[in-house]
Order: structure tokens, then sequence, then C-alpha cells
């Protein structure tokens, strides 16, 4: 073999190496970095961050971490897959969105998905069309939403809430030290700060604990079962406020539809323009104690076989009108 053809396969030898062990630059890692100075053209690296929490998505295996440099405006993102984004600690991690969904989760059933110190704005006070729902959850999975706030969200064409659980396999919503304020829009009656409303057949869990749902129009904390049969919604509500809403809770669960059981513990439901809480239909179970229903202008409405219940820990008064529990819970001993 002739010197010259010597070095040709030598050059296709070592060029043929480098290709196979170079890493490919749409590469995923486990730990992504996003910042207000990036761009999603870099490897989202810590020293070099990507600019959206999408573009990071992209390059962030399932199970991986996003996690933010500084204060910055991330982008709306849709998740598919396990991932945690957290942003905790720097500030501001924004997500600014108008006329779509900031957050839309649709990941398989036993996916895992974090949230964790952002701010998700609708824009509604930015003069531009508000944003459909700060997070809407479509499937399956766990979903845990901490140290965020979440305002500005519901638009006259949808019905809009800060968080929109909707799932179509069975899934669980935890939401900690989160604030809802001023979602939902007058102009539509099924809009506000939370709704859970699984399809048929499905159960979702709702977990909300020390947080504020305040000041979002109709409804602060909607359940709702209405023409969904054997749906089931069981939720948690502790140490929470939900207050100045259009409405504080309302509980759905006609005759033939699903169930939602409901527990409320240590939180205080006031200032409310219409009804503090109300249980709506037969399939329809909450129990409340340590609580404080006061200032709302109806405290307690309990309709068409509903049970709304105490354990008889309750401050219970000053409301336009109190209204009733249906009876008492009697605690273990």
């Amino acid at each position: 073999m002739s010197i010259i053809n010597r070095m040709i396969v030598m050059l296709a030898t070592t060029f043929a190496a480098t290709m196979l062990f170079a890493a490919p630059a749409s590469a995923q890692t486990l730990r992504a970095w996003v910042s207000g100075v990036g761009d999603d053209i870099n490897p989202c690296s810590r020293t070099a961050p990507c600019k959206t929490f999408q573009g990071a998505l992209s390059r962030t295996g399932v199970g991986g971490e996003i996690n933010c440099l500084d204060p910055g405006g991330f982008g709306a993102v849709t998740i598919t897959q396990s991932v945690s984004i957290i942003c905790d600690g720097i500030q501001q991690a924004g997500i600014l969105t108008s006329g779509a969904n900031g957050v839309t989760i649709n990941v398989p059933p036993g996916s895992f998905v974090t949230l964790s110190g952002l701010f998700i704005d609708g824009s509604r006070n930015t003069g531009f069309s508000p944003g459909t729902n700060g997070v809407s959850i479509i499937q399956g999975g766990t979903v845990s939403i901490r140290n965020s706030t979440i305002t500005g969200f519901g638009d006259t064409s949808g019905s809009g809430f800060g968080v929109n659980f909707v799932p179509t396999a069975a899934a669980t919503l935890v939401l900690s030290n989160v604030t809802l304020t001023e979602n939902g829009n007058n102009a539509n009656a099924t809009s506000g700060g939370l709704r859970a409303s699984p399809a048929a057949g499905v159960t979702a869990t709702v977990t909300i604990n020390n947080s504020r749902i305040q000041n979002n129009a109709n409804v602060g904390v909607r359940f709702d079962t209405i023409g969904i049969v054997g749906s089931v919604i069981e939720a948690t509500i502790a140490n929470s406020v939900i207050s100045g809403d259009g409405s504080g809770l309302l509980s759905k669960a006609p005759a033939g539809t699903g169930t939602v059981k409901v527990m409320i513990s240590g939180s205080t439901l006031s200032e409310n323009s219409g009804y503090g809480l109300t249980a709506n239909g037969t399939g329809t179970t909450i129990h409340v104690g340590k609580s404080e229903i006061t200032n709302n202008g109806t405290g307690l409405l309990a309709l068409l076989g509903a049970v709304l219940a105490s354990y008889g820990t309750n401050q219970f008064d000053g409301n336009g009108t109190d209204g009733a529990f249906t009876g008492t819970v009697l605690p273990n001993k």
C-alpha cells in the first residue's frame, strides 16, 4: 500500500472514531439550565444556558431537572415527560403568556412533574388578551406545584383557571405554598382559581396546603363531576385561605355522575362575595374542622342531598347569611 493510501485510511479511521464517540449536538442531560441572557442554540449547560423552558426541556432526559440561573422570562412550556422545573431563590422566574396556557402538562400515567419557584402570569394586567389556563393538566401522573404564584388567567372565550386539572387517567395534584389570584373572567361562569374535573371513571386526588386562593372571579375552587359518570375527586385542603373570590369553594356532584369527598382543616373561607362553601348533589361529601367561615355573602349552602358536616370545631358566624351545616361529624377517639 502506498504512503498516500495509508494516510487516507488513517484519516478515515480517525474520523470514524471521532464521530462514534463525540456527543451529538442534541444530546440530553439530566440537568439543564436557563438564564435571562441565555440562548436556545446553547447546550443548556451551566456555562452555556438556554433561554426558554421549552428549549431546555428538549435537551432534558426523562426524570431530569431544569434550573434557573437568574431572573428572567422563560416562556410557556408543554411538558410531556417526567421532569422538575426548580427556580426557587432567584427573585423571579417568569412565564408570561397571552391567549394560551402558561404550562401544559400532558404526561403518561405514572409520571412525576414538579414546578417550583415560578411566577406564571396570564397578562391580564398588561393590556394583552389574557392567557387561558396558568397550568393545564390533561392526562395522568403526579403534579406538584410549590412556592409559586399563578395570576391573570381566564379569557372571555374559554373556561380559564389558574390551575385546570382535568385528567384522563388517575392523577394527583399537590399545591404547597401556592398563590392563585385574579384568575377567571366574569364573562364566563366556569372560570376561576382552580378546577378539578376528571374524565369518566377516573380518580383525581387534590391536596392543597399552606396556599392562598384569593380574588378570583366566579369561584376560588371548583370540584365538578357534572355529566361525568364514575369520576371521583378526593380532596384535602389544610392551612389555606380561600377569600375574596366570587364564591369560595363549590363542589358539584349530581346524582348519577361522580363523587366528591373533601376534607377542610385549619383553613379560612372569608370575604367571598357569593358563598363561602357550597355542596351540591348527592355525590358530594364535605367535612370541615378547625376552620373559619366568616364575612361571606352566604357562609354555607347544601343542595340536593349533599353532605356538608362540621367537626364542631369551627368559627362560623358573621356572614351576610350564615346558612347551616347538614350535620356533625364525631371525631375518632
